[in-house]
């Protein structure tokens, strides 16, 4: 079995409680270091993500921000391409492709790649270094590649966090990994 499907069996047979208490403490983590380490400002965008396969449920942050009026944009992917809209709400969200849950409304897409932005970003495995291995569709290399100046955030839980591997000439690495930005929370 490839790694990459053993990491997954492994986040897929996560306890719901230690997935949900984990959720939490991230939200929590995110939220003070968006606030006090990045200095952010709340009309930087937010790229963010639907949690899926048990991936770290940022559900709770997201609910915090939309309260203080952050903007924040959640992937649809169309073809080889993914486009990030801006969501009002958490009740505002369809199944779309890959069983992803995607916005509903496709109003407000983010277009200005130039503006700073904070992404949260999904994946299988990440190494000590921040490279990535999300699902094998390049969605989110291809995106970020884009974004001029983004700070992106890798979300993961401990286990999900290996060694150091030498990235491919595509991969776009993450600035820092949210366990590093938290207590030690075992599985």
């Amino acid at each position: 079995m490839e790694l990459r499907e053993k990491i997954k069996e492994r986040r897929n047979n996560l306890k719901p409680e230690y997935i949900e208490k984990y959720s939490v403490q991230a939200s929590r983590a995110l939220y003070k270091y968006l606030r006090h380490d990045l200095l952010w400002e709340k009309d930087i965008p937010v790229l963010c993500y639907y949690p899926l396969h048990n991936e770290v449920d940022l559900r709770p942050l997201y609910e915090e921000l939309l309260e203080e009026d952050v903007k924040l944009y959640f992937p649809v992917t169309e073809g080889e391409n993914m486009t990030f809209y801006q969501v009002e709400s958490l009740d505002d969200f369809v199944e779309g492709t890959f069983h992803v849950m995607e916005p509903k409304n496709r109003e407000y897409p983010l277009t200005d790649f130039t503006q700073s932005m904070i992404a949260f970003v999904p994946g299988v495995m990440f190494d000590v270094s921040g490279n990535r291995v999300g699902y094998g569709k390049g969605y989110y290399d291809r995106y970020l590649k884009g974004c001029a100046d983004c700070h992106k955030i890798g979300i993961a839980y401990p286990m999900q966090i290996l060694g150091q591997w030498e990235a491919n000439p595509w991969d776009v690495p993450m600035d820092c990994l949210l366990p590093d930005m938290m207590e030690e929370t075992h599985d």
